[in-house]
């Protein structure tokens, strides 16, 4: 999965979350918006209620990218 679908299921729903990241805070609507397609299409794990997660190249968890609030 990429970040954008991961994105795109959280902002169906109409989760009322927010993704954070080092410095900011963000609903799934605004990061859909203001992304770069090289971000968006970055393959993903979303953990519900916890993280997205950056997945490598081997197919392990990477970088958290967004802290679930």
């Amino acid at each position: 999965m990429i970040l954008k679908e991961i994105l795109n299921n959280i902002a169906e729903k109409q989760q009322s979350i927010l993704l954070c990241d080092s410095s900011n805070s963000f609903k799934a609507e605004e990061l859909l918006e203001s992304l770069s397609d090289t971000k968006l299409n970055i393959r993903s794990f979303y953990q519900q209620g916890l993280y997205i997660a950056r997945i490598d190249d081997k197919c392990f968890l990477g970088d958290v990218l967004y802290r679930v609030k």
